[in-house]
């Protein structure tokens, strides 16, 4: 659908302006009439200004999802059943869309679904409105370029706008697919089951390796944007709406952060130490080494002196935090914990009743995914 603006018709002059002149003048305010362009909601990198003092319950919404996507005027849910879009700011319910397991994806700004057999679909939050693509055994599917990028029961494939297929690739097979496709920078990005299976990373013009012939690259999403590819000594950080960043050794599985060009290589052996996972101007915070997988003891550092600053025991992440200017926000499973990093103590906890699945926060809320439903929280 075409969004129109409406035109103000300014009084008549007495001199006219010239033709030129007017045209110029009617492009200009057809741009400043016309409604601003949606701009994705949460950041890649996990930093979320707003963060700080403990939230309120807003609205919750029982039921059995899977996954959760944030938008500007939606949180959109998926489950067994089908697609729900309830309203950020009530929960009221916007659309639905019947499926039977459906499986999205998100460029930030819409879905690309699998809704049914050979049948994907792209999805604006905001309405509902769907474009269908017929895609033969395909099982998940991500939007680029007015195409897609699908993986199906043979190979992944890069399907132009008119229907045609640009290329394929044996990269990953349905069976094996555990997370994606993402398409960022230019790449196409796709993880398998198993911690030991390569994961996909190919050009998304071509369907070329971006890795060398008989190499294998550990291929993980961090958070919706943002995506890790570890190969050899080497790890590339790609994220929405920016290019990819290389840093020499290794980074963490949940980095989070405030500006990443706070994120730095580590020192040499300093991995044997801890391994950083969030960068802030202020400080920086990672686990001892041998304990980031499980309870262990969370460490803030200063960027510059690196000097502990603090240090607190028995922390235990599950699924990538989320970061603000002094507070470090994180899911036990159980509960929502919250660590003021300016002392290193716990400063609030939330516990929504059932295990939690996701976090995120568009800036003015809190978004949690548990086994019994979603809830939001304000500040």
């Amino acid at each position: 659908m075409r969004s129109t603006a409406s035109r103000r018709r300014s009084s008549p002059r007495e001199h006219p302006l010239p033709w030129a002149v007017l045209a110029v003048v009617l492009v200009v305010a057809g741009v400043l009439a016309a409604p601003p362009r949606p701009q994705p909601v949460t950041d890649p990198w996990g930093y979320v200004p707003t963060l700080g003092d403990e939230p309120e319950e807003a609205w919750a919404l029982p039921g059995s999802f899977e996954n959760l996507w944030v938008f500007a005027r939606a949180v959109v849910v998926a489950g067994p059943g089908g697609i729900t879009a309830p309203a950020t700011h009530s929960g009221r319910e916007l659309w639905t869309i019947e499926a039977d397991e459906p499986r999205c994806t998100s460029g930030g700004l819409q879905l690309t679904c699998v809704t049914g057999a050979d049948l994907v679909q792209t999805i604006d939050p905001r309405t509902g409105s769907t474009e269908d693509w017929s895609v033969p055994t395909a099982v998940a599917a991500a939007a680029v370029g007015g195409g897609l990028v699908a993986v199906t029961a043979r190979d992944i494939r890069r399907i132009a706008a008119d229907g045609q297929v640009q290329w394929a690739s044996e990269a990953v097979f349905a069976r094996t697919l555990q997370a994606g496709p993402a398409v960022l920078d230019g790449a196409v990005l796709a993880s398998a089951i198993g911690q030991s299976a390569p994961g996909v990373l190919l050009d998304a013009d071509t369907g070329a390796e971006l890795v060398p012939e008989g190499a294998r690259a550990a291929v993980t999403p961090v958070r919706e944007g943002l995506w890790r590819a570890q190969h050899a000594d080497t790890t590339r950080l790609y994220s929405r709406g920016q290019d990819v960043r290389s840093v020499r050794g290794p980074v963490s599985w949940m980095v989070t952060a405030a500006d990443p060009d706070d994120i730095r290589e580590l020192e040499p052996k300093e991995d044997r130490r801890w391994l950083p996972f969030a960068f802030l101007p202020s400080a920086t915070l990672g686990f001892e080494a041998s304990r980031e997988h499980g309870p262990g003891v969370l460490i803030a550092e200063d960027p510059a002196s690196r000097a502990e600053q603090w240090r607190l025991a028995d922390v235990q992440l599950f699924g990538a935090p989320i970061l603000g200017p002094h507070t470090l926000l994180y899911s036990d499973t159980t509960q929502l914990r919250a660590v003021d990093l300016d002392t290193g103590r716990l400063a609030w906890a939330i516990d929504p009743g059932a295990p939690i699945l996701k976090l995120t926060s568009d800036g003015d809320r809190l978004y949690l995914l548990t086994e019994n439903g979603i809830s939001t929280w304000t500040w």
